[in-house]
């Protein structure tokens, strides 16, 4: 075998190794990072709440049907909480922020219930509350992860962005203690620039076909 072979076998194996590896259920690498998101990410679409209230005003709204913008309905979930909903301006609690907030919940801690208008594979939001708090945020794929938030006056220092090898239909995102809330702001989604699970098994057929090819070709070119 010469050198050639044998690294091309030696990359498929690797590639074998890796597809493997992964599991069953869905794939998702985790940002902290908008900038780096957004660059692993494509036909991104950022909703940004100072466009529904002026700044240094506030708006409520009814849960259901909560607010739909850009075709993303945000609402909170009733059956555990029966909190409020509000978009409040910037300058109200943040100088340069407008921001979605669930809030003011006495039977349970406060939720917010996110639903997409299709299937996209990223996802992410900047997030805050007088914490700092823990946020746990659950995608329709069935993936978890939580995040802290920081103390009220940093702001909106704090991102998480998901891209998933499976499609995200919904975000749920829960506070874990009964004395804080939810704000949100600038939420994003789109499509993930980055190679499925699918595309590497596409790609490492291929290779294994060429390899098979170029063997084929090596003992046919020997004389008999």
């Amino acid at each position: 075998m010469s050198r050639f072979l044998f690294l091309q076998v030696w990359i498929l194996a690797l590639i074998l190794m890796l597809l493997f590896a992964v599991p069953v259920r869905a794939e998702i690498i985790l940002f902290d990072n908008k900038e780096t998101f957004l660059a692993t990410s494509t036909g991104v679409i950022t909703i940004d709440f100072g466009t529904v209230v002026l700044p240094g005003q506030f708006q409520f709204f009814p849960t259901p049907p909560g607010l739909t913008i850009s075709d993303v309905n945000f609402t909170i979930d009733h059956p555990t909480s029966d909190g409020n909903l509000f978009v409040i301006g910037q300058g109200v609690y943040y100088s340069d922020d407008a921001v979605l907030s669930s809030q003011e919940s006495t039977t349970g801690n406060n939720n917010l219930l996110i639903t997409l208008p299709g299937a996209y594979t990223a996802v992410g939001t900047g997030f805050a509350s007088f914490g700092p708090s823990i946020l746990t945020f659950t995608l329709s794929t069935g993936d978890t992860f939580t995040r802290q938030t920081l103390d009220f006056f940093r702001g909106f220092a704090s991102f998480a962005g998901v891209v998933s090898s499976e499609p995200i239909t919904s975000v749920r995102i829960d506070l874990q203690r009964n004395d804080d809330l939810i704000n949100l702001g600038g939420f994003s989604f789109g499509q993930a620039a980055v190679p499925e699970p699918s595309t590497l098994i596409q790609f490492s057929i291929g290779l294994l076909g060429i390899l098979a090819y170029n063997r084929r070709r090596r003992r046919s070119d020997r004389p008999n």
